[in-house]
């Protein structure tokens, strides 16, 4: 936010204090997305690992009979 000077008026004041706190509301979404995004596919790797490991188990159980 940029530091106010003698022409503003008070009406431009609050808008530009209301653009910023919209930017930081624009970033915090951003970053909540790209987290929510890394989360996801941390969900379908493990996802994966899970039925990899399933599958070995089973072909496992099957050499051992």
């Amino acid at each position: 936010m940029r530091p106010s000077t003698r022409h503003e008026s008070a009406t431009q004041i609050k808008h530009r204090k209301a653009e910023a706190r919209l930017d930081d509301a624009r970033e915090l979404r951003d970053a909540e997305t790209d987290f929510g995004d890394s989360f996801d596919r941390c969900l379908v790797r493990v996802s994966h690992i899970q039925a990899e490991t399933s599958h070995q188990a089973a072909i496992a159980a099957r050499v051992e009979i």
